[in-house]
């Protein structure tokens, strides 16, 4: 693969494609050369005039610079983005901007009502003749602020249209993806309103996000999945053994993926098992969880 990227790019260096895909196929194996061509495709599309090009970069470059606690830097990836779509007159330029906002309010902990109008916006834009890849995200984020929203049954509903687009394109990732959507709406809605049979419920679609993840392969889903089944577990009598398997795995996980707000979340459930009779373990999975919630430098991991 090396050797097949590096011969194109010496071959084509006005193609900053190449440069995109490259950083995508580093982001497990060396996050920073992952960013290093993150970069390059970003600002050579941008001195090349080429807007599509130059939003795309920079908004893979904000997704990869947020979760690892670069907040500042990728707010100004996002601006930039927000930059291109109001100067394009695009539709599906300008709706790309506007998802891309929309998900970047929602992870600083801005206005759910603000997110939700640029995602109806972009909606109105996208469908039903828009690309797959637009589509997919103004799904999953309208699915987000739907749920933050308590709109839950709206969420449900947009997870359940997620799941339909990624089945009918082969699409396993994005199918794992609306399933642990439909399994977090679900948790919500059973907190405010709690049903008989709910944890079972709860644990069942939890199970089959996993199942979903592991085989697409989705490393988020599986991580996200591990800690929901770790919580659930926690407070169920004579679970506390899996229950602990699940938040372990979660922050081993996390942890090789450089992702601190999951590794925190995780940990603090790690903490919450051993309590009673790992007080020592528990205090080290505490320290682990202040450290990582410091790397992810993000509110709702600080909250």
């Amino acid at each position: 693969g090396r050797r097949a990227y590096d011969t194109l790019i010496a071959a084509h260096p006005a193609n900053f494609w190449l440069p995109l895909a490259y950083g995508n196929a580093w982001v497990a194996r060396s996050p920073e050369r992952a960013e290093q061509f993150y970069r390059q495709a970003a600002d050579g599309f941008r001195a090349s005039g080429h807007r599509e090009g130059e939003l795309l970069a920079r908004s893979t470059l904000r997704t990869f610079l947020f979760p690892r606690g670069r907040v500042d830097e990728a707010a100004r990836e996002a601006a930039r983005v927000v930059e291109i779509g109001d100067a394009s007159g695009d539709p599906l330029l300008k709706a790309a901007a506007w998802s891309l906002h929309a998900l970047h309010i929602q992870d600083t902990g801005g206005d759910l009502g603000h997110a939700r109008r640029l995602l109806k916006q972009a909606e109105s834009a996208i469908f039903p003749d828009g690309p797959y890849r637009l589509k997919r995200a103004n799904l999953v984020s309208l699915g987000q602020v739907a749920s933050r929203l308590a709109r839950f049954d709206e969420a449900l509903a947009i997870s359940a249209r997620l799941d339909a687009l990624a089945t009918a394109a082969a699409n396993a990732p994005d199918q794992a993806i609306a399933r642990f959507n439909v399994f977090n709406t679900m948790a919500m809605k059973e907190n405010i309103l709690p049903t008989a049979q709910g944890r079972e419920a709860l644990v069942q679609r939890a199970s089959q996000a996993l199942d979903a993840g592991r085989a697409a392969p989705h490393e988020l889903v599986t991580i996200r999945s591990h800690g929901a089944l770790a919580e659930l577990l926690a407070r169920t009598p004579g679970a506390r053994a899996t229950a602990l398997q699940h938040a372990t795995e979660c922050v081993r996980q996390a942890t090789r993926a450089r992702r601190p707000h999951d590794e925190a979340f995780c940990s603090w459930i790690e903490a919450a098992i051993r309590n009673p009779t790992e007080p020592n373990l528990a205090r080290a999975a505490e320290i682990r969880a202040l450290d990582a919630t410091a790397r992810a430098n993000n509110p709702r991991t600080d909250a």
